[in-house]
């Protein structure tokens, strides 16, 4: 589920919907005449410190009057030689794992502390509605060795991290500005580590609204911790100091064949990319010879394709005239019976058409302790949550399904269904009476329903 809900602090009646901020596929807003977006442009800065490789990026989508209307910002940080810091996910996709939010807390700048995934997300939705020069002008103030947001500004309210690179990778997403007339935008990232170098490869697309791409950027930052000056350019940015053009059997250089490959993939839809025909090449894959992508892409193409896939997969668009959020309440225990030990509210984020379907659907559950601590809610729990093992047990899911998965199928399940669908969906005893749904969802689902429905009344 790509979470656009957060559910925070002292009381789980209360809960900040983030809409708008520019989460991966977010839509926000309208641009260009009959179009959401009229520009959208992709910048990639990388930089070395304390051994490890940081390659910050940051995917922008305009509106006709220039003013941002999708951001998508993050960061792969890993270290080629290995250890403890070698990780493949990006910053955002470590979520609470990287452990930012106690220092945050410590600091007492953010009331409770803030992740670094929600420090990005407060970033991006500041930066909503902000032409680039007004980004480019935020207060700041020195901090551990950079910029942050200069306390009491309205960045700093949700964002107190080092922003130079975020500030850097957004200046240069304005100089790639193209423009494009597109519905929806999406960002996806790879990050691979080999032969000692750290391999982000990002992308940002824009589709229209049968799904085909209408804009693409794809872009690798490949590093090491001993890269200086030029070498810390991504390989568009190196053009011909890149080096590949004389090794080329087509004679081109890596911006070259990537400039082929978007020509080549707009137009196209996500099944049609992923259908390109390839043979082996250097351990990936590569374009097969004599193919239409060939005639200009012979590199491998393996990372170019994951990063497109999930950009396009997460290209979805959100309608804000008819969003709305519901809740509902209940008391729980581990021993499902008195004495109750947890409050517990169920929140459902619904966007609707014109004709009352749900579009876009998000769930999730808080808990609170009786005394009144907060903990993680089921979604941040992921596998913690361990309903996996009791649901293989069940034998309805094969391999069983977290509580998160089950989650996630029930939003897939309601896209498309009115408000009394939705209600209808469950017997008596509140699990899945629809065959579909009942597939991948086995949990009661009552709380859910009565959380859609309190939306959408």
């Amino acid at each position: 589920m790509n979470k656009l809900l957060k559910v925070l602090a002292a009381s789980a009646l209360v809960a900040t919907v983030l809409v708008g901020c520019g989460k991966k596929g977010e839509s926000t807003g309208g641009a260009a005449e009959g179009a959401k977006y009229a520009k959208a442009g992709l910048g990639v800065v990388s930089t070395v410190s304390e051994g490890q490789v940081n390659t910050t990026f940051a995917g922008v989508g305009l509106d006709a009057d220039g003013k941002v209307q999708w951001i998508d910002i993050d960061v792969a940080q890993g270290t080629p030689n290995g250890g403890d810091a070698q990780y493949t996910q990006t910053k955002e996709q470590r979520g609470s794992d990287y452990g930012m939010k106690d220092t945050s807390a410590q600091m007492g700048n953010i009331e409770g502390g803030a992740e670094w995934d929600a420090q990005a997300a407060a970033y991006e939705k500041w930066a909503t509605g902000k032409t680039a020069k007004e980004i480019a002008n935020v207060e700041t103030m020195d901090f551990h060795g950079g910029k942050a947001a200069k306390t009491g500004s309205e960045l700093a309210a949700g964002c107190t991290i080092v922003i130079d690179d975020i500030q850097a990778a957004v200046a240069k997403a304005g100089e790639n500005m193209t423009d494009v007339s597109a519905d929806k935008m999406g960002a996806g990232e790879v990050t691979t580590i080999s032969d000692g170098k750290v391999n982000t490869t990002t992308a940002s697309v824009a589709v229209d609204k049968d799904g085909k791409i209408v804009w693409s950027w794809v872009d690798c930052a490949q590093q090491d911790t001993e890269a200086t000056g030029d070498n810390l350019l991504s390989k568009y940015e190196k053009k011909e100091k890149y080096g590949m053009k004389g090794q080329s059997p087509i004679g081109k250089e890596w911006n070259e064949q990537i400039d082929a490959y978007k020509v080549w993939a707009t137009g196209k839809t996500l099944e049609e990319i992923a259908n390109v025909e390839t043979m082996d090449f250097h351990g990936g894959k590569a374009a097969k010879t004599g193919s239409e992508l060939a005639a200009g892409c012979t590199i491998t193409i393996d990372d170019f394709q994951a990063a497109v896939a999930k950009a396009i997969e997460n290209a979805q668009e959100v309608s804000t005239d008819n969003l709305s959020l519901g809740r509902a309440m209940s008391y729980e225990s581990d021993t499902y019976q008195e004495p109750w030990t947890y409050l517990t509210t169920d929140l459902a984020l619904v966007a609707t058409d014109a004709d009352g379907k749900i579009q876009w659907l998000d769930i999730e559950t808080a808990k609170i302790a009786a005394d009144g601590s907060q903990l993680k809610t089921k979604t941040e729990l992921g596998d913690e949550y361990a309903m996996k093992s009791t649901s293989a047990q069940m034998g309805n899911i094969e391999g069983g399904a977290e509580w998160d998965q089950q989650a996630a199928s029930f939003e897939t399940w309601a896209k498309g269904k009115t408000a009394d669908e939705v209600a209808k969906a469950a017997g008596e005893d509140g699990k899945p009476t629809d065959t579909d749904l009942s597939s991948g969802c086995t949990i009661s689902i009552t709380q859910f329903q009565a959380a859609v429905a309190d939306a959408l009344k």
